[in-house]
């Protein structure tokens, strides 16, 4: 389904990924925003909000050097050291990333379409392949019908209203 802006959820997906990074050890999460503006304002209002008004400091180190990123670090009952750390950014390169979020994609897609090509191919190619794509979209597709998911997967990874399996 194509969602309709404004309902909150990359508001959702920013706490759950902050949540995760948090909470499930060496986990990397990637919020992905249409220019350096709404990258600003998704880590100022968002994450560092949530994080300022949660109690959890006393149990991580935290490294806020760069603007638009929060790493934390700190010590599991055995000593070892787990690393997690939430980003947001214009694009995904360089990093392998435990989950990926971009925030208005439709808008970016109609606005930036070589922005959009370049965000799926270097989320993809670092991040994804194609079997756990599948199967991870595969019994959403079957329980909400194939053509509601793919249809608009296809014109999203295509620009176009008929083209190959998304898979391919």
């Amino acid at each position: 389904y194509l969602k309709s802006r404004q309902l909150g959820i990359t508001t959702l997906e920013t706490i759950d990924m902050l949540d995760d990074t948090l909470f499930v050890p060496n986990f990397d999460g990637l919020l992905i925003a249409q220019d350096k503006e709404t990258a600003q304002d998704i880590f100022s209002n968002k994450i560092e909000l949530a994080w300022n008004n949660i109690d959890l400091k006393q149990f991580y180190a935290v490294d806020a050097s760069n603007t638009r990123q929060l790493k934390f670090t700190q010590q599991d009952e055995e000593r070892n050291t787990i690393k997690s750390s939430i980003v947001v950014d214009m694009s995904g390169r360089a990093q392998t990333f435990s989950r990926v979020h971009v925030s208005e994609f439709g808008q970016v897609c109609a606005k930036y379409p070589l922005k959009a090509k370049e965000i799926l191919e270097t989320v993809l190619e670092d991040n994804f392949t194609v079997e756990p794509l599948k199967s991870a979209l595969m019994p959403f597709a079957e329980e909400v019908g194939k053509g509601n998911v793919l249809w608009p997967l296809r014109v999203s990874l295509s620009g176009k209203d008929k083209s190959p399996d998304p898979f391919q």
